[in-house]
């Protein structure tokens, strides 16, 4: 196996650690054995696939992914209230959207520009040799994937012996910022805080799905070890409070004396918190409660405003606009690519330099309709940048290449592989998340599950 100097500095750079392991499974073949990791390789979410080696960084890279997270977070939520004035029609007018959708949108606007901090969201980031940490997008509903898929796994990790013994010998504690404690823990610090409910002995939320009839809903193992989370949260973050949660979907959840309710346990509880999992699609009776401020609601409608790549064409824009402070200008050109709204200003310049830069619709989900240049034919490039001039909602950014690394690849083997961050922000805390990676000799610009990109956990080390 060769391990060039570019690769081993570029896991150096993430921790000692990772480096160190790169060292291990030189001297350690069975590492290189995919049947050796089973218990990762044969657990399935859905489409999500693992990668069999996590990936290690230190206290450094875990504040740098972090802080930059949340800075980015904290201007994109701005973008309504601070370029637009919360205007509805020229937020309609900007993004494309229906009347209809952008008044729901600002109604919604509680957990969304009004209080940026509320929105629960998770980034994605590359972390480029020559650009340093930049931000793809921002998924800003809160139904984004992969962090509870990253907490169910971990054990796998710890349990497959020869990473368990690489643990042992390199002696230092592995740690993990766990996705559902975090956002439990965030959610419930909002309530406790919450003016309508600060005398309440109780803080209820109810994890809502589209459809309590799918077995995601149910009382599976995944859903009881939620709700064990919960009354961990609030023992160590709230004593004295007791709490429940209740997955649920929205027709089990009623209208009572002006607040939300459900039946828990045989029991009729008062719902202090909602975090809905149907894409922002929640009923008018609901939000009529949350506007009167009798329940918190995560996401809601705003999450699909907040969440178009339009965001960082304008950022990216004003980057030396006084609409922003020092610090956030900087914040800006550092991780932030150069990206606009297409248009036919632009025409020529993206039809010149198309190996420079990606294609991407505005609201596009799942790497659906990315288009780097460098891997796209001319002829089709050409009919790329027709239709996002004609539907005016797609952006142009710079290319952005990724730091090379080492993972496994095939039976047994191991292969350079380009990696994509996923970086979770709920209110101001960042919380860690995990990585996709792709081998480099199927990359075609594109790092994502739903393009054969495998997810897998962030270990985080702590190094003296």
């Amino acid at each position: 196996m060769n391990i060039t100097t570019e690769i081993y500095e570029a896991h150096r750079e993430l921790s000692r650690c990772s480096a160190a392991f790169l060292d291990y499974v030189h001297d350690n073949p069975a590492c290189l054995d995919a049947a050796n990791f089973e218990g990762v390789l044969s657990t399935y979410f859905g489409y999500v696939k693992f990668h069999p080696w996590p990936t290690f960084i230190d206290e450094k890279t875990r504040e740098k992914i972090n802080t930059a997270a949340v800075k980015v977070h904290r201007l994109i939520t701005s973008v309504p209230g601070r370029l637009f004035d919360n205007d509805m029609h020229k937020i309609m007018e900007y993004y494309r959207l229906p009347q209809g959708a952008v008044k729901l949108m600002l109604r919604g606007a509680g957990a969304g520009p009004e209080r940026p901090w509320d929105v629960l969201s998770r980034g994605d980031f590359i972390y480029s040799p020559s650009a340093g940490f930049k931000c793809l997008e921002f998924n800003m509903t809160s139904n984004v994937g992969g962090g509870w898929q990253a907490d169910e796994l971990e054990p796998f990790y710890y349990n497959t012996p020869v990473l368990a013994r690489f643990l042992k010998e390199y002696g230092i504690k592995m740690t993990r910022t766990g996705f559902s404690a975090s956002l439990l823990a965030h959610v419930v610090d909002r309530a406790a805080v919450h003016p309508p409910f600060e005398n309440d002995e109780e803080i209820n939320t109810a994890v809502v799905y589209p459809n309590y009839g799918d077995s995601t809903v149910k009382d599976t193992p995944v859903v009881s070890r939620l709700k064990e989370i919960y009354q961990d949260v609030l023992r160590q973050e709230h004593p004295g409070r007791k709490g429940s949660l209740a997955v649920t979907d929205f027709f089990r959840l009623q209208v009572k004396n002006g607040c939300m309710v459900t039946n828990v346990a045989g029991e009729e509880k008062k719902i202090h918190v909602i975090v809905e999992k149907c894409n922002g699609l929640v009923p008018e009776t609901v939000m009529d409660i949350v506007d009167t401020g009798e329940v918190l609601l995560f996401n809601g409608p705003i999450g699909h405003l907040m969440s178009s790549k339009l965001n960082l064409a304008l950022l990216s824009e004003h980057e030396d606009s006084d609409l922003f402070s020092p610090e956030e200008r900087e914040t800006i050109k550092t991780h932030i690519p150069w990206t606009r709204k297409l248009d036919a200003g632009l025409e020529d310049f993206v039809l010149a330099h198309r190996e420079r830069l990606v294609l991407k619709p505005g609201d596009g989900i799942g790497g659906y309709g990315v288009a780097p240049g460098r891997n796209t034919p001319p002829d089709q490039w050409k009919q790329y940048v027709k239709k996002a001039l004609v539907d005016l909602n797609w952006v142009v950014q710079e290319y952005v290449p990724s730091y090379l690394y080492l993972y496994q690849d095939g039976e047994k083997g191991a292969v350079e592989h380009h990696m994509v961050w996923g970086v979770f922000v709920f209110g101001s805390r960042g919380c860690g998340g995990f990585t996709r990676v792709l081998p480099a000799r199927h990359h075609k610009g594109v790092i994502n599950a739903s393009q054969g990109a495998r997810l897998n956990i962030i270990l985080e080390v702590a190094e003296s």
